[in-house]
């Protein structure tokens, strides 16, 4: 049997750093402040990994939750993160797979990843298994190797409710690819 500890340890945690150079910092505030989605959510990069800036996560955060705001998937995985991790807000589990579901409704791998990985585990969220499945299996169709807890999950499901996940995640699927 697996350690549900293990498990949620294995969420994504890592934030990209691109574009944090000194030069780069304070056109990346100019444009940010004139309402950049992307500028906001660099910034938060920066402030996040101390590029360019001092690092910063109350700040990062800031910057992930304004970009957030305008629905910049990238910004609300990395603010799922913060929560996640309790890295500039309070940690809290409830907020982290908040925000990784705004994320993973707009395909965001990781998010999906994470998100399903919260619903297994009960992260955040009542425990699930039909949606811990379904969530995985949208992150392996985007590039995310998740055969060792799909098959834990294959486990612990009857057959029913894992075609009833496939099913769900199909349906995700064809909804966002129609949009």
């Amino acid at each position: 049997m697996h350690n549900p500890r293990i498990i949620g340890s294995l969420l994504i945690t890592c934030i990209v750093c691109t574009g944090c150079e000194i030069n780069e910092i304070e056109a990346l505030k100019k444009a940010a402040d004139a309402g950049d989605v992307s500028a906001m959510h660099s910034l938060g990069v920066c402030y996040y990994h101390g590029r360019g800036v001092p690092k910063n996560y109350p700040e990062a955060a800031n910057w992930f939750f304004n970009a957030s705001k305008e629905g910049c998937a990238k910004s609300q995985f990395n603010f799922g993160v913060m929560y996640a991790e309790g890295h500039g807000v309070r940690r809290d589990t409830s907020e982290a797979a908040l925000w990784y579901r705004k994320s993973a409704e707009q395909g965001h791998a990781e998010a999906q990843h994470n998100l399903g990985i919260c619903y297994h585990v009960g992260l955040g969220v009542p425990k699930d298994n039909i949606l811990a499945y379904k969530w995985l299996v949208l992150a392996k169709g985007n590039g995310i190797d998740v055969t060792e807890i799909l098959a834990i999950l294959e486990e612990e499901m009857l057959s029913e409710e894992i075609d009833e996940a496939q099913r769900h995640a199909e349906s995700w699927l064809s909804d966002f690819s129609s949009q």
